[in-house]
């Protein structure tokens, strides 16, 4: 079965430990690059983050998504 991890860029200390545990277990992993919410398009802002829409999110959660 596939194991995949999230991981922002910047946190490179992250990362070493997730695949230090990893590593100690004999697992293999993908690392996904994590989305910030500056990295997301006007266009996705404008359809998820509306907060008069019926339905809205906050940026940092769009991200998360």
């Amino acid at each position: 079965m596939p194991i995949f991890y999230i991981n922002l860029d910047h946190r490179t200390d992250r990362r070493k430990r997730m695949e230090s545990q990893l590593s100690a277990l004999g697992l293999n992993a993908t690392r996904v690059s994590a989305t910030t919410p500056d990295q997301l398009s006007a266009q996705e802002l404008a359809s998820y983050c509306d907060p008069t829409g019926f339905w809205s999110i906050r940026p940092n959660e769009l991200a998360c998504t």
